[in-house]
């Protein structure tokens, strides 16, 4: 996708400007914020659900060891993402949820194996979390405290999530 389209809605998803192009038009600055808020307006009177992957990816073994990730089953979080929809959408929200899925590690397992139910067992888990309000100001979306503030709670959330995957795989 080139500079000039990231910054739009789509059906499936929403891309923010990259750095690079922030860097040459900074007075975009600061409207990935405001058109996030604007599309979520039209969702106010309606229920929806926001998915955000926080890996950012899918996990292999290479990706892992190329992340140097300090987590045994999980690439690093990435709070960007979660950081927009907590300052966008944060006041009207009713749950939080972190879900967690513990298959047997295989470097070969794709989507079409889980929706074909080729894996021969899947945990899920989820559990209701709450962020703290503070986290629902456009301060989360830039450098500073509450931005850090963010980034230390969510690896507190991986380094539990984890803990509870060598659980569930007996690792």
């Amino acid at each position: 996708m080139s500079a000039r389209h990231v910054g739009r809605w789509s059906s499936l998803s929403w891309h923010r400007y990259t750095p690079e192009y922030l860097e040459k038009h900074p007075e975009k600055r600061g409207t990935d914020l405001a058109t996030t808020r604007k599309a979520c307006q039209r969702y106010r009177n309606f229920p929806v659900a926001i998915l955000n992957f926080l890996e950012g990816t899918r996990i292999t073994r290479a990706k892992h060891a190329g992340q140097q990730s300090p987590f045994r089953h999980l690439l690093p979080p990435r709070i960007g993402g979660i950081s927009f929809v907590l300052a966008a959408l944060g006041d009207q929200l009713d749950a939080m949820y972190d879900v967690t899925l513990a298959y047997p590690p295989d470097d070969e397992v794709t989507m079409w194996q889980f929706v074909s139910g080729r894996i021969p067992k899947i945990i899920i888990q989820a559990r209701r979390i709450e962020p703290s309000p503070h986290f629902f100001d456009a301060a989360v979306t830039q450098q500073g405290p509450t931005r850090e503030e963010l980034k230390v709670w969510i690896d507190g959330l991986w380094r539990e999530k984890d803990e509870e995957l060598d659980r569930l795989l007996g690792s």
